[in-house]
Order: C-alpha cells, then sequence, then structure tokens
C-alpha cells in the first residue's frame, strides 16, 4: 500500500475540505496539525485492514451495549480528541474511535476499558 499526499494551496481561503482514505491531518501554519478520524476519512478497504480485535470491538461500540457519551469518555480515557473523531452518528464516532486506536497501538487499552465497563461482556471481548 503506498503513502500518497496531496498538497492544497489554500492561502487566502476560509476554510476547505479534502477528503483523504486515511486521517485527514490540516496543517494551519508551521506548528499546528489537527488529525481527524471521520466517515469520510474511513472507507471499507480501512476497516477490511482492521485487526479482528478491532472488527469486534467496533461491532460491539456502534450496537446498543455503548452510548455515545460513553463512546466520549472511552475517548478521554485513550486520552484521544473527541472533536477530531468525526461522525454523524453514533456508528460513525464508534468507527472513527476504533480506527483512531487502530493506528495508534490503543486497542488493547480499549478492549481493556470497554471490560471495566461492561463485564457482562467479557466473553464477547
Amino acid at each position: 500500500m503506498s503513502d500518497t499526499h496531496s498538497q492544497i494551496d489554500a492561502r487566502n481561503s476560509q476554510g476547505f475540505i479534502n477528503e483523504a482514505s486515511g486521517p485527514i491531518n490540516q496543517h494551519f501554519g508551521q506548528n499546528v496539525t489537527h488529525n481527524y478520524y471521520g466517515a469520510g476519512a474511513l472507507s471499507e478497504n480501512v476497516m477490511a485492514q482492521w485487526s479482528p480485535m478491532a472488527k469486534n470491538l467496533y461491532a460491539i461500540l456502534k450496537d446498543k451495549w455503548f452510548s455515545e457519551s460513553e463512546l466520549k469518555d472511552l475517548a478521554f480515557q485513550l486520552d484521544l480528541d473527541w472533536d477530531n473523531l468525526r461522525g454523524d452518528t453514533k456508528a460513525d464516532r464508534a468507527r472513527a474511535l476504533v480506527q483512531a486506536c487502530e493506528q495508534n497501538g490503543l486497542i488493547e487499552k480499549l478492549r481493556g476499558l470497554m471490560r471495566l465497563a461492561r463485564p457482562n461482556l467479557r466473553d464477547r471481548l
């Protein structure tokens, strides 16, 4: 899989959106970078590359077992910025959370937090 980057000259613009096939990185000036993980950045191809554990955790998070508020709390405990986990629905946000964990080596930590929050799901986690 090759890593491709595009540069867009956005001088004098007030904002722009550039869809990508991975995390969306926005650079402002020389020092500030925001990484967004969201529905537009998560194609079926990306999800197909997830570990079996990531796929399982996503299936549980998007279902009835966790509320959106609990997803936000999980992101906080994982030191992930909730505002950078994009999505219009709970499923989108759950997908973005799992994607961020997968890319940052946090899947086992997410699993552990989910097990603490839902001991009744231990056999599924």
